[in-house]
């Protein structure tokens, strides 16, 4: 079984000052970590993946990564 990670807790009791630093640092996080209302979770290569697998799981990362999506 994996271990679940911590979610980040809502930020709307918080002065404006610190969720204007705060909310575009949580929605990145969310991003990164598949999270994000409407992101697909990385799916983990099998035992049996090839180059070609391995080669597309990582542009597949990258993109996620990638501030342009690119």
């Amino acid at each position: 079984m994996a271990n679940m990670k911590q979610s980040i807790p809502g930020l709307s009791n918080m002065s404006l000052e610190l969720q204007r630093v705060l909310i575009p640092m949580k929605q990145n996080i969310e991003i990164i970590t598949g999270t994000a209302i409407g992101m697909k979770p990385l799916d983990q290569l099998a035992g049996t993946a090839t180059l070609s697998d391995a080669i597309n799981k990582i542009n597949e990362i990258i993109v996620r990564l990638n501030q342009s999506g690119q």
